[in-house]
């Protein structure tokens, strides 16, 4: 019951928080209308009525470039798909909270991850039991097999830091 009254109380938050939005861009589309009226419109054009803006996650493609920088930071280990959606929801700032938010954002990341690795930019690491279906997948870029230039840098730069911590004689 407790759960339920939660969830009312996020959609009602959401609720208002969209009823803002729809008067702010009720604003903006009286202004515009506006200044855009007076202009002539060219014979046998006709303007339309709306156009789907993709700006859901900051525009065409960002959802990509982000997922892209999560799994080239990750080396090539590879990352896991519950750290690329912590990644993701912070990034985006999409919540996920209530069980069906986490299951969109779950279907959205593997969808764009399987799109990825359709189009040869990602690749899904072997599952270590096969036999097993209910797994952490594990992603990293296509074709990744040895260490980046990063990689060995952080490397170099682990193993400075160790020898300076290390007392003279330990060796």
């Amino acid at each position: 019951m407790a759960a339920l009254r939660g969830d009312l109380a996020r959609l009602l938050g959401k609720r208002t928080a969209l009823e803002k939005e729809e008067a702010k861009l009720r604003t903006r589309i009286a202004a515009l209308e506006l200044v855009v009226a007076p202009l002539p419109v060219p014979e046998g054009v006709t303007p339309p009525a709306k156009v789907n803006a993709h700006s859901r996650y900051g525009g065409r493609g960002s959802l990509n470039a982000a997922l892209l920088a999560v799994l080239r930071n990750a080396g090539h280990q590879g990352v896991s798909t519950l750290v690329i959606r912590q990644a993701v929801a912070e990034h985006f700032d999409v919540p996920a909270e209530s069980a069906s938010e986490r299951e969109y954002l779950r279907e959205l990341v593997t969808r764009r991850l399987r799109h990825l690795a359709k189009d040869s930019l990602v690749e899904q690491l072997p599952s270590t039991d096969p036999s097993k279906t209910n797994v952490v997948r594990y992603w990293r870029i296509a074709g990744k097999t040895g260490p980046t230039l990063g990689d060995l840098q952080r490397m170099a730069d682990a193993a400075v830091s160790a020898e300076g911590a290390s007392e003279p004689g330990d060796i």
